[in-house]
């Protein structure tokens, strides 16, 4: 009677046994390298492979080493030299895509590796090449200008791969400026955003903090002449201001705030003059009482009570 409970205890022990190896091997997941020591005899023997390749000059058959060390043997002691080794042969082959995604990939998946940083600094260089190549339409060598959206992705993998260094502020700090030279000013700002939110103590919150109001105020003087981009602009400029009155942008900022000042008066003298012509007098009484509202230099200003006084109201 006794062989039944020995049974049951024994399925539930392989039960438990088997839903134990399904965690430890799920696709993602990859154990410290070196934990399954079976299979690395055959890793090393590919590893050597393909270094004496690489010797000969037969760097496509190095790849194929290295390759398949990843492929089928990503628990082996080589898996993350391999990774290395690939970036590498891809550098040297003007494939600078593969070869930053190369070292992703040593870093998202052996971050206990002594490759670690290595991979991270070479990361770092690829992405910050990609955005000075795309400045002067030349990325390592390739032929066709990339996206703006697969710098930034490239940049962005930077930043998070080390979200609490200067490097992250950097990186996306550079997103902004990638934006900014397409013309993307939303993205741009957007990405200016997030440095001030997220690295508000970096060497780049308070040129962020600047760029965002020099954007907006390029929008709202030229092609998006929308009122409240003037005053989006202005208490951008008012914000660099108050969290850094030393900076270096200070004396522009406080330029660029006045000339904002004068652009609203004007905005509001031309809505006055349009509600006037169209006979809607109370609408332009109040534009006209806006315009004498502005402190400092108001060029609008005696026009603005002239033409309250002809339509016969209190300036």
């Amino acid at each position: 009677m006794k062989l039944p409970v020995l049974n049951l205890l024994a399925g539930l022990g392989l039960t438990l046994a088997c839903s134990s190896c399904g965690s430890f091997f799920q696709k993602d997941v990859v154990p410290p390298a070196g934990t399954m020591t079976a299979v690395d005899n055959e890793a090393q023997q590919l590893y050597q492979q393909g270094e004496e390749a690489i010797a000969r000059g037969k760097d496509r058959t190095a790849r194929k080493a290295f390759q398949e060390i990843i492929k089928d043997h990503p628990l082996s002691a080589v898996a993350a030299p391999s990774y290395m080794r690939l970036g590498e042969l891809y550098e040297n082959h003007k494939e600078p895509l593969d070869a930053f995604e190369s070292y992703s990939d040593l870093s998202t998946k052996y971050p206990n590796s002594d490759l670690y940083s290595e991979a991270l600094r070479r990361q770092e260089r690829l992405a910050f090449a990609a955005v000075d190549g795309d400045l002067k339409n030349n990325f390592l060598g390739l032929k066709s200008r990339m996206s703006a959206s697969r710098c930034a992705k490239m940049l962005e993998t930077v930043a998070s791969n080390a979200p609490e260094t200067d490097t992250a502020a950097k990186a996306r700090f550079r997103i902004g400026e990638l934006f900014e030279n397409r013309e993307e000013t939303q993205k741009a700002r957007q990405a200016f955003v997030k440095v001030i939110d997220q690295h508000p103590y970096s060497q780049y919150a308070p040129e962020a903090q600047f760029r965002i109001g020099d954007l907006l105020m390029k929008d709202a003087t030229g092609g998006n002449q929308d009122r409240s981009n003037l005053n989006a602009a202005r208490d951008a400029f008012t914000d660099y201001l108050q969290r850094y009155p030393n900076g270096k942008r200070a004396k522009e900022a406080r330029q660029k705030i006045g000339l904002l000042r004068g652009e609203d008066v004007g905005r509001s003298f031309e809505i006055a003059e349009f509600y006037r012509k169209k006979k809607q007098n109370s609408s332009a009484i109040f534009y006209y009482r806006e315009v004498l509202k502005a402190k400092g230099n108001n060029p609008y200003r005696q026009q603005a009570i002239d033409a309250l006084t002809a339509l016969g109201a209190k300036p």
